[in-house]
């Protein structure tokens, strides 16, 4: 649901195993929201906190409103990882207008490390380099325009270590965008998820759109809109 890339935990390599959890609301109160889509979250981990949070928002609701409430709603100290969406947070259902959801992931201590900047890929990649030296792949949430920069110091810093992730997004390219961590959000922020070695995983793409006979042939862009 989260940028539309389906983050798939499967079996971990170890004798113990992954669990994960998804819910979403669209409940007018973003309290009750919230509320909801961590209950249904993470109720499908049973026992136990979860190691990390990934969440998302639409920029109707106040982004550091929706922050505040998943750090009151999960479990004390558990790490978020967060972008907004633009017009909608999908799910395999379809899109949920001014929505909220989140994916929660349980794994072993050490499965996962993060790191946030306000501004700066450089101190996130360090501080992440500094929890987790070597991770076998990394989710990244970064702003518009600034997503080739972080992949490039991620590539000197870990070098050969695959990149998942996607862009913080608003409704307008108005920069209303957000990434999220548990301690603040920002216009500019950047979002480390270090992935351990202790963890099987996979990755698809996922658009929330349905097939139709129309078909056309774009033949030049401006900007971010394209044209027959």
């Amino acid at each position: 649901f989260i940028y539309t890339l389906i983050f798939a935990v499967l079996q971990m390599s170890t004798a113990t195993s992954t669990s994960a959890g998804f819910g979403f609301s669209t409940a007018k109160s973003t309290s009750d929201a919230v509320s909801e889509a961590v209950a249904s979250a993470t109720e499908k981990l049973g026992s136990g906190a979860p190691s990390i949070a990934f969440i998302s928002s639409t920029v109707t609701r106040d982004v550091e409103e929706v922050r505040t409430e998943f750090v009151k709603a999960l479990p004390n100290g558990t790490p978020i990882h967060g972008i907004t969406s633009s017009g909608a947070v999908l799910t395999c259902s379809g899109r949920k207008s001014s929505g909220v959801g989140c994916l929660v992931v349980k794994s072993d201590d050490g499965a996962f490390a993060t790191a946030y900047d306000f501004e700066d890929g450089n101190k996130a990649a360090a501080s992440l380099k500094e929890k987790m030296p070597s991770p076998q792949a990394i989710f990244m949430g970064a702003t518009p325009g600034a997503e080739e920069g972080v992949i490039e110091i991620l590539s000197k810093e870990f070098p050969s270590v695959p990149v998942f992730g996607g862009t913080a997004a608003d409704d307008d390219l108005s920069g209303a965008w957000k990434v999220m961590s548990s301690e603040t959000s920002s216009g500019t922020g950047i979002s480390l998820v270090g992935i351990g070695d202790s963890v099987k995983f996979g990755a698809s793409m996922l658009g929330p759109y349905i097939p139709t006979n129309n078909i056309v042939k774009a033949t030049k862009t401006e900007g971010p809109t394209t044209s027959p």
